[in-house]
């Protein structure tokens, strides 16, 4: 599965390299204000090893912050850099895909390979062999009003709340939710295609509702990767990880959001932009030929040679000129004029 996620991480290169080298840890505590602003304390933990690797990528200048060693669950740490800041309402949108006075969830791209590593290349880098992995990666969120619904940890005083990132699937957001009257919410909309659609162009799917998308993901059932010269791919499917998904490449689809109260909706939906592939060209056979043809995404809705129906297989051996007409499922069709002598 190839996913292309469109990220606005503010933290500097560097911090963000720290958060994602091997076996580090780290602790973000967010405050939300009642205004919506939200004041960040970032704390990022390193090992020896992760400080060596970060000098040898980007130079000496990454050691300007003091060293304070510490220990954590009996791991020790070589230094931790500290990161503070104050985001307006506006800016929140870093940490929050949507933060307001009835809920918030988390906007993902900040945290974006906190939970496993995995997703930042600069950090793969500084490794030269195996997967990045995080000791510990820790959001705790000081909310502005009582907390009714979460997938973190609620503590007494019932507005702050605690959560660990390594716990998350694929697709879910971490949320805190204020309005009780949302578990209710039952209602999603998928617009730009229709459950069991089929399409010859690519399609911007954008998923609505009142309530709350605690995880959107999508599946490939099918798909059809188009390739460069150089065999880079150069088409796929991109999201800004929540509510905005484009599928800018053929497959068959299955596009999934889950509500608050559990409630899981899907619109499944293929987009095939190919025509139906033949054997056959446009040239004079000396002899007779074997037509075969098939579509890859959608699949074949008819084909006809000289306006009667054939399938896959049928031999063209008498003299004389063809039309063969080929169509799929989503209505991309081939034409193709051959002679038999």
């Amino acid at each position: 599965m190839r996913k292309i996620v469109l990220k606005r991480i503010g933290l500097c290169v560097i911090s963000a390299i720290m958060v994602f080298a091997s076996g580090c840890g780290a602790k973000v505590e967010l405050t939300v204000n009642k205004d919506m602003s939200v004041d960040e304390n970032s704390q990022y933990y390193l090992t020896e090893q992760e400080i060596a690797q970060l000098i040898n990528h980007f130079g000496p200048d990454v050691t300007e912050e003091p060293f304070r060693k510490v220990t954590i669950n009996g791991k020790k740490y070589a230094k931790v850099v500290h990161q503070k800041n104050h985001y307006n309402r506006e800016d929140a949108d870093l940490f929050f895909t949507e933060v307001n006075k009835k809920y918030l969830l988390s906007e993902g791209s900040f945290f974006a390979g906190m939970e496993d590593g995995t997703e930042i290349d600069e950090g793969n880098a500084l490794l030269p062999g195996g997967i990045p992995s995080v000791d510990f990666a820790d959001v705790t969120v000081v909310c502005p009003y009582p907390v009714y619904y979460t997938n973190g940890k609620v503590r007494p005083d019932g507005k702050t709340v605690d959560f660990d990132l390594r716990r998350r699937e694929e697709g879910e957001k971490f949320y805190a939710v204020f309005d009780k009257s949302l578990y209710k919410v039952n209602k999603v909309d998928f617009t730009g295609v229709k459950n069991n659609g089929i399409y010859n162009k690519f399609k911007q799917v954008t998923i609505k509702s009142r309530g709350v998308l605690t995880y959107v993901n999508y599946q490939e059932i099918k798909a059809d990767y188009k390739q460069n010269k150089k065999g880079e791919i150069t088409e796929g499917v991109v999201t800004d990880g929540y509510k905005n998904w484009y599928f800018g490449t053929d497959g068959v689809y299955k596009l999934q959001a889950k509500l608050l109260n559990g409630k899981l909706k899907t619109v499944k939906f293929t987009i095939d932009t190919t025509k139906p592939r033949t054997n056959i060209k446009n040239k004079t056979y000396k002899k007779g030929v074997k037509i075969t043809f098939s579509d890859k995404v959608a699949g074949m809705k008819s084909a006809t040679l000289n306006g009667q129906k054939i399938k896959s297989g049928k031999k063209a051996t008498t003299p004389g000129s063809y039309e063969l007409i080929l169509t799929d499922k989503a209505g991309n069709t081939k034409k193709v004029n051959f002679n038999v002598e």
